[in-house]
């Protein structure tokens, strides 16, 4: 049996048993009074958050850590509400099938006024829209809810809900919160960072001796749930060609037309467009994400080849070895990073690219100007490299009209002075740790 059949035939399992596993009220009253008395060991995210009167949306890629970060938040909202106060359900466990009715008469006596409600992975309510919409309507709840990628798609969410919801995006693990977490030595940090950097910093797998085997099976997971079953793809065997073409070339750009001219030499004939609507769907499931090139024109950055970047550098283990992919990983965590606070500060990220060929890997823009120049050289000791990676930023420096200017190394510290412009050398460690606003 392929993985795609085993995939449905669990998934037609599952919503049988949605159907008749019901084990009603005072069953899930059960499970919300034992969730209040459990203390979680949570490995602290950084991720800002707030109780609002807009439902709150946690989505992010599968086995991210949304679950515990909703733990994270019923610990840091005690000083506002009491345990006795919040209601958490797992919509996924069989003890939580009720109806609505049942569900708000359970709320009710469990919070007569004001509360906190956790609805995780609420897609598995066939009519989660309408029910979320009549627990907002009431007015006496912070909401926060969860769910799976393949279900509640940011961009669905803001339709379906109406302007109700904010949505946080919940990433794997960052080294800066792993490094706060464990509590070791600065001295010893370049040894996390290693580590982090092999095998990224997906929850289960930074705990698990089995690394390797989750990475693979979060990938194909990812793909199979919330890719070709949720668009639907029939041609299966293309797309995970194209997709294990996508993931050998991270960090890189990544041209469509010249990969569509390949898949056709090798007998995959896919045009441009579907190759295209392939890569998005991977984009919107938390595969990957892209980066485009700084254009003068929208037309121009749709149009140029995106670099791809995994969403975890843990995504690279299946299909490069840690040594021959050493420098695509360091750049790709420097980029996962950006992006991050891209999404977060309302920032654009880019890289550019000249017309003679000189690149700058990452450009920041702001609202109103270009913030940052940054370049990602793993190692900065051959005088050629160096030089390169130089001029590169002071030619895009007096073109952007930007004088922020970093190149980010494996360990040099320095700065350095090119006819009148500034350019800082920032250890990765030092980088990744500190305050970069």
């Amino acid at each position: 049996m392929t993985l795609h059949s085993e995939i449905r035939l669990c998934k037609h399992f599952f919503q049988v048993t949605v159907s008749y596993g019901s084990m009603g009220k005072q069953d899930l009253k059960k499970r919300v009074l034992e969730w209040r008395e459990t203390t979680f060991k949570i490995i602290k995210r950084n991720i800002a958050f707030s109780t609002t009167e807009e439902i709150i949306t946690i989505i992010g890629p599968r086995r991210s850590g949304r679950t515990y970060f909703m733990y994270q938040i019923a610990d840091s909202l005690e000083g506002e509400f009491s345990r006795d106060e919040m209601v958490y359900i797992d919509f996924e466990d069989p003890f939580s099938r009720v109806s609505y009715s049942e569900l708000v008469d359970l709320i009710d006596e469990l919070i007569p006024d004001r509360g906190v409600l956790f609805l995780d992975e609420i897609q598995s309510v066939e009519d989660w829209v309408s029910w979320l919409r009549g627990l907002h309507n009431r007015n006496r709840y912070h909401i926060f809810v969860s769910g799976s990628s393949s279900k509640l798609l940011s961009r669905e969410i803001a339709t379906s809900l109406r302007g109700r919801s904010i949505s946080r995006i919940v990433f794997p693990f960052s080294f800066k919160e792993i490094y706060t977490y464990e509590g070791i030595a600065e001295s010893k940090a370049t040894a996390l960072l290693n580590r982090y950097l092999e095998w990224g910093g997906f929850p289960r797998v930074y705990l698990s001796t089995d690394k390797q085997e989750l990475l693979s099976t979060y990938i194909d997971t990812i793909f199979f749930r919330d890719v070709v079953e949720r668009y639907r793809i029939r041609d299966v065997r293309s797309a995970r060609i194209f997709r294990d073409l996508v993931m050998r070339n991270l960090s890189q750009a990544f041209s469509i037309s010249k990969t569509a001219s390949f898949l056709k030499s090798i007998g995959v004939n896919k045009s441009k467009k579907t190759l295209s609507e392939l890569l998005d769907y991977f984009e919107e499931a938390f595969l990957i994400f892209t980066v485009p090139r700084l254009s003068r024109s929208q037309r121009g950055i749709i149009q140029m080849p995106k670099k791809i970047y995994p969403i975890d550098v843990g995504f690279f283990q299946p299909y490069a070895s840690f040594s021959e992919s050493i420098t695509r990983r360091f750049e790709s965590l420097v980029a996962i990073e950006l992006y991050k606070e891209a999404l977060q500060n309302g920032t654009e990220l880019f890289y550019w690219l000249s017309q003679e060929g000189y690149e700058v890997d990452f450009v920041i823009r702001g609202p109103k100007n270009f913030e940052q120049l940054i370049q990602v050289c793993y190692s900065h000791d051959n005088p050629k490299t160096r030089n390169r990676e130089e001029r590169s930023l002071i030619k895009a420096s007096r073109e952007l009209d930007c004088d922020r200017l970093f190149i980010i190394t494996w360990d040099a510290e320095e700065t350095v002075t090119h006819d009148g412009v500034t350019i800082e050398y920032v250890p990765i460690a030092q980088w990744l740790l500190g305050d970069r606003k």
